[in-house]
């Protein structure tokens, strides 16, 4: 069974921002009625008949097929389309640069064109204050902090699940190794710096932790924190300020291209399977 939902903007692209327009554009935009434009290319004798596409969404009633995405995400191709209108309601296809390109390249360039033009307007890194910085860096202390931990590999799991109960009953796998070396088991803790996907094993990131026995191939490990370093501000300021600039440009681009699509009169379906 099939739906149609309608909505405002889909996902939006990461590296664009608000642009600044006249009143009078404005005002314009709102009485011409919005273009109608195909959102994928147009059929070809070696393409797949349309009766056998399936049917994603629709932009301004434009069909936007399955097959026809090309290994892009549906969010992209319909912020492309977005953007294409746009860039035809401020005459970007009738600009030198443009107006003479071949139609398989035109579109693309008024979609790069606007693009450029917005990106002009993005925050910037370096208009990040210090003050910002540092309070994202104190409210996200775990990006910016590296765990360090203690290792044990055995072959036997038996023996992974008793060193890890000893451990996670607050033993020190240094101490629990010494312990097994006494009873002639020879067992070997190696420090390992643990990636930051591989946090979430840790029910808590404290020192002392300790992680499940995990699988590796033929053997079996387990994990005690013996270490939280955190990275200075200064080595972390420029990540900050990146991370900082991302959001922003993030929430701008969501507003412009909601914007767009109530300025232009823009019409997306998106169709569910169920």
């Amino acid at each position: 069974m099939k739906r149609l939902i309608v909505i405002a903007a889909i996902v939006v692209l990461s590296v664009m921002g608000c642009s600044r327009e006249e009143k009078t554009e404005k005002a314009e935009a709102k009485k011409a009625p919005p273009p109608k434009h195909a959102a994928v290319k147009e059929k070809t004798s070696y393409e797949i008949p349309e009766e056998d596409k399936t049917l994603i969404a629709r932009i301004n009633g434009a069909p936007i097929y399955k097959e026809d995405l090309g290994g892009e995400r549906l969010g992209k191709l319909i912020n492309m389309e977005i953007l294409y209108i746009e860039g035809l309601r401020r005459g970007i296809d009738k600009s030198p640069k443009v107006k003479d390109l071949p139609e398989d390249r035109k579109k693309m360039k008024i979609i790069d064109t606007l693009k450029s033009d917005l990106m002009r307007t993005m925050p910037k890194p370096r208009d990040v204050t210090k003050e910002e910085a540092m309070k994202y860096y104190n409210e996200n202390e775990a990006k910016y902090t590296n765990v360090i931990a203690k290792q044990i590999i055995v072959s036997d799991k038996t023996l992974a699940e008793e060193i890890r109960k000893k451990a996670d009953a607050g033993g020190d796998l240094d101490n629990i190794a010494a312990e097994y070396a006494k009873a002639g088991k020879e067992l070997t803790v190696n420090p390992k710096k643990v990636r930051k996907k591989e946090e979430s094993i840790f029910a808590k990131l404290e020192v002392g932790a300790v992680s499940p026995v995990r699988e590796k191939g033929e053997q079996f490990e387990i994990l005690q924190i013996s270490e939280l370093r955190k990275k200075p501000f200064k080595q972390a300021y420029k990540a900050i300020t990146r991370n900082i600039t991302g959001k922003k440009n993030r929430a701008a681009a969501k507003k412009m291209l909601d914007r767009f699509v109530e300025e232009n009169n823009i019409s997306i379906e998106i169709i569910e399977e169920e």
